[in-house]
């Protein structure tokens, strides 16, 4: 037969899965049909196509979201994820923090600050960019406190508006609760040694009148003052007083002086004119004589000690005692009521005449001496009791398994010497107990059987009483037969053949064919 290349044979017509088609496996020819072809295990692993292509159900094939593209170079070459839009441009930009400028680019920019502040890392390769303040604010920011604040260069610091005293007064100095107030001091003292400048004017220019009001008035020539009883008066006219006359009454000698003013000679209260002819409302004193209407006041009349006599009243008087001036009495108390003495102090009723002692009584406590005290509380937070005798308490010792022992004494409790079921004796001189179990309930060593299980008895006090042996309820396996091979069946499987003394196993490999 003529050899014949498949390209010869005849154009099939569309596939139904029931065509024969010859195959090789394990080195011999068999054959099988397209649809067993197409459903073969190799054609269902999953795969990458360039595109969706038909028949290939299991094939999953490439595709893109925004921001990539794929180019298809064809086959044997390459299928290339590309970037576009803003992914490329982000890929091309330069370092730094990314700002999008359009619909499909962005750019590297840097943080820029003003004056007054800092920024380190300012595209923010190295971290996050920090922004900090300037060397003049942060010494501002490390002041504390509150009030005013001045510069010097790049330093600052707090200050506040400080008055002097008895001249200005400073309200809020350092302007923390608002503006400062800057006053006059109530009744100031004005420094310097030169002069003060008043207000100057005319008397049309004295403006409101205020009491106490206080200027020069150059129309007069004078300081002028307002009060409550005169107005607008002067307080001296030109330079000051030039003249005085102390006219015909009065003093002696009364001619005119010029500049200062000196009074001497004596003062003659008879002297006539309209000056008083009597010094009614005037005293003096000599030491010697009152002083009358016609007295004449010598040049010493100011000096002197004035008498007793010489007084109005030199005397007064006292629960009916008169008492001169410089005398001295004694008072006394004039009341029937008198100082009772009460319960836990000692001493004499008082009445004012006589000084009485007042001491504590005998029946309370005291700071010396031996006393008893009755219905009396002792703090012992605040107090300390210290060698108080065993006789002085009201129970003093102790009883003890019958044994009664003072405090202070010594008392041995006994040893343990045997327990039964139910009962611990405790017995001898040791001061420290010893228990004794009671032995024979059971033996010492190793009690049962490797092959057997063992039964442990205890009694009421979990003690073990005995250990005894039962046989395995489960029983004994003694032999196991060979495992049988066979052929039944279309999956694995296992049979046992039971009520035999020796069970077979039997496990069952079907031969490899298509359905098996």
């Amino acid at each position: 037969m003529a050899q014949v290349s498949i390209t010869q044979l005849p154009q099939a017509q569309a596939l139904t899965g029931q065509e024969p088609v010859p195959i090789v496996q394990a080195g011999v020819t068999v054959q099988t049909t397209t649809g067993a072809i197409a459903g073969a295990g190799a054609l269902n692993y999953p795969f990458l196509t360039v595109g969706s292509t038909t028949g290939l159900t299991q094939a999953r094939y490439l595709t893109t979201n925004s921001g990539l593209s794929l180019t298809d170079s064809g086959a044997g070459s390459t299928l290339q994820v590309n970037l576009i839009g803003a992914a490329q441009s982000l890929n091309s930009s330069p370092t730094g923090i990314q700002v999008k400028t359009g619909a499909s680019t962005l750019t590297g920019v840097k943080m820029a600050v003003g004056t007054g502040l800092t920024v380190s890392n300012a595209d923010g390769t190295a971290g996050n960019p920090t922004i900090g303040l300037s060397t003049q604010l942060q010494n501002v920011n490390a002041l504390s406190g509150t009030g005013l604040v001045t510069v010097n260069g790049t330093a600052y610091s707090q200050v506040s508006i400080a008055g002097t005293t008895n001249q200005i007064s400073i309200a809020n100095p350092t302007g923390s609760g608002g503006n400062p107030t800057v006053a006059i001091a109530s009744n100031p003292i004005l420094p310097g040694t030169a002069s003060v400048v008043l207000p100057q004017g005319s008397t049309a220019q004295r403006g409101s009148s205020t009491l106490g009001a206080f200027r020069y008035n150059t129309e007069t020539g004078s300081l002028e003052v307002y009060t409550a009883s005169g107005g607008w008066s002067g307080i001296v006219s030109g330079s000051g007083v030039s003249t005085f006359s102390a006219g015909s009454t009065g003093f002696s000698p009364n001619t005119a002086t010029s500049g200062g003013i000196i009074l001497s000679g004596t003062l003659n209260s008879t002297s006539g004119g309209t000056g008083a002819s009597a010094l009614t409302g005037y005293m003096y004193g000599n030491g010697a004589s009152a002083m009358t209407s016609s007295t004449t006041i010598p040049t010493t009349a100011l000096s002197g000690t004035i008498s007793n006599a010489q007084l109005a009243n030199s005397a007064i008087t006292i629960n009916g005692n008169s008492v001169s001036l410089g005398g001295s009495t004694t008072v006394t108390a004039s009341t029937t009521s008198t100082l009772t003495i009460g319960t836990g102090l000692s001493g004499t009723s008082f009445n004012g005449s006589s000084p009485v002692t007042i001491a504590i009584d005998s029946t309370v406590a005291t700071l010396t001496g031996s006393q008893v005290l009755t219905n009396k509380s002792i703090s012992g937070a605040t107090n300390t009791l210290s060698s108080i005798a065993n006789a002085s308490l009201t129970n003093s010792a102790i009883t003890i398994n019958g044994t009664s022992t003072s405090l202070g004494g010594t008392i041995n409790v006994g040893t343990v010497t045997s327990v039964t079921s139910s009962t611990l004796t405790v017995a001898g001189t040791s001061a420290v107990p010893t228990i004794n179990l009671t032995s024979g309930i059971v033996t010492a060593g190793t009690t049962g059987s490797a092959l057997l299980i063992p039964v442990v008895t205890v009694d009421t006090y979990g003690r073990v009483t005995s250990i005894t042996t039962a046989s395995n309820p489960q029983g004994t396996v003694t032999s196991v037969s060979a495992l049988t091979l066979g052929t039944t069946g279309t999956d694995l499987s296992s049979t046992v053949a039971n009520g035999t003394t020796t069970p077979v196993i039997t496990l069952n490999v079907p031969t490899a064919s298509a359905s098996n």
